[in-house]
Order: C-alpha cells, then structure tokens, then sequence
C-alpha cells in the first residue's frame, strides 16, 4: 500500500519563522518549477536519431530506384511500371519505419514519463523547503493520481512518436507520384525530401519539449494537490518569439486555485495551467498556506 503524502502544516519552530516574515498571513511562494531539461534531452536525442534513419533510408532507397535499369529503360514519366516500383518502395519504407518509431516509442515513453516523476519531486521539494522556511516533504510519493498522470502522458506521447513515420512517409508518397509525372525524377524530388526532414526534426523537438513540459506541469499538479497545496503563480516565461498577450500581460504573476483555473486561450475558452498549450513555456510556482499545527 502506498504511504501517504505529508501535507503542509508548521511546526511551532516554523510558526514562528512564518510569523516573522508575514505580515498578512502564512502564504509563501516557492521557486518555479521547470521541465528537467536532460529528461527532454535524452527524448529529443532519440527521435532525432530515428528521424535520421528514416531520412537516410528514404533518400538511398529512392536515389537508387531513380538511377535503376527500369527507370532508364522505361523513362520515368508516366510509366506505369516505374510507378508500381516507386509505390512499392515507399510501402516498404513505411511499414520499416512504422515498425521502428512503434517498436521504440513504449520504452522511449516509459523512460521518459519516469524520469519526468523522478526529477519534478526533486525540484517540487526543493521548492516547498524554500517557501516553508525548511520544512522537508515527501514529494516522491507515487499516489494513484500521481500514477494516473504518468500512464496518460506515456499513452500520449507514444501516439505522437508512432505519428512521425506515419506523417512523413504520407508526404513523400504524394510527392514521389508528382516528380514521376513531371518525368524530372531526384531533381523535384530532392528539395522536397531535405524541406521534409527539417519539417520531422523540428517535429520531433516539438514533441520533446511540448510534452516535457505538459507532463511535468500535470504531475506537479497531482503532487502538490496531494500535498495540500491548493494554489500556484503564473510565472510567464519571457521567451519564445510571438508570446502570447494573454499569458504575458493578463496572468504573469496572479495567483490562481487548483479548483478554479484560470482561462488560457481566448479564443476557445479553455481553462488550464501554464505549459498545457502547445508551445507554452510559462510556468508554476507554488504558493503554500500553512496552518498552525504541529508536524506530525
């Protein structure tokens, strides 16, 4: 069975720190809590590496169907059975990298959620000491909601890993059929296939990054929920290109509850957290309100 999370409460030792520091009330703020950064690395490290692969392949394998004894005894252009070979190396290239982005992606995203859980309790209780003046909780602790929000985002990144070949290879067959009829084979085709790796690099970042921060920012929710602690600040993060006005100037800094979020896209309505958009990297610091009752 598993142990119980201490909540927050004050020592009289601590009661009395608090007292020295607040003037209206024990509500103190952590430090921010940010995605680990190795975590997303390892996981932006290997799908790069599986991109890699698909790209070399792809560009070998259809190089060398371009420069093959059919396509120069048959010409290209509109002929039906260079068009046959061409559909056929592109099935075979999907099924190979389908089975490759599905055979990785559940360890991948196991791996990943678990060092997610591992590394957001360290920095979720160096947060907490902070704000509390010293008080040590126990982070670590994997409740059933804790543990649900790990098995979700294992699920939804294993979606996202297994729809990189799946997005690629849909592309490159579409085009392949369009530098067969135009009958200028790798000259059309070439381009397109180095536009369509940097496409599933920056793609496969995204997911890295994105997820990272989505899954952190939800199991620090769980945690801190079970900890007790009932509300966070937006902290905008003061990066990225085009941030967002709303996230910028209207939540940066308030202080929000757990059962009351704030609205995060205008346009949708959708309540949530920072970091839970795409792309978002703003962040949670968390804001405790002690009681005064001795540690048990």
């Amino acid at each position: 069975m598993a142990k119980k999370a201490r909540k927050a409460r004050l020592s009289p030792k601590r009661e009395a720190w608090a007292a020295e520091r607040s003037a209206v009330g024990h509500v103190f703020e952590g430090r921010p809590l940010n995605p680990p950064d190795l975590v997303e690395a390892r996981l932006r490290a290997a799908l790069a590496e599986m991109v890699e692969r698909m790209q070399a392949a792809t560009v070998r394998e259809l190089t060398k169907l371009y420069k093959s004894r059919l396509a120069h005894e048959a010409g290209i252009a509109m002929d039906a059975s260079f068009s046959a070979a061409a559909a056929r190396l592109v099935r075979e290239l999907t099924k190979r990298f389908t089975a490759l982005f599905v055979g990785k992606a559940g360890g991948l995203a196991e791996a990943w959620a678990h060092g997610i859980s591992r590394q957001a309790a360290v920095g979720l209780r160096g947060s907490l000491k902070q704000a509390s003046g010293g008080v040590t909780l126990r982070t670590d602790v994997v409740s059933g909601q804790v543990a649900d929000v790990v098995k979700a985002s294992i699920k939804q990144n294993v979606a996202l890993i297994k729809s990189i070949p799946a997005e690629y290879f849909l592309e490159i067959e579409g085009e392949v059929m369009r530098s067969i009829q135009s009958g200028r084979g790798m000259a059309d085709l070439q381009p397109f296939l180095e536009k369509r790796y940097g496409i599933s690099k920056r793609r496969a970042r995204l997911i890295a990054r994105d997820q990272t921060s989505k899954a952190t920012t939800a199991i620090n929710r769980a945690r801190m929920q079970g900890l007790g602690v009932k509300k966070f600040k937006w902290l905008h993060s003061g990066g990225g290109k085009e941030p967002r006005p709303l996230h910028k100037n209207v939540l940066n800094g308030n202080v929000y509850s757990f059962d009351d979020l704030p609205v995060i896209d205008e346009r949708t309505g959708e309540r949530g957290l920072p970091g839970q958009l795409i792309n978002c990297r703003c962040r949670m610091v968390p804001v405790i309100e002690f009681k005064a009752e001795a540690v048990e």
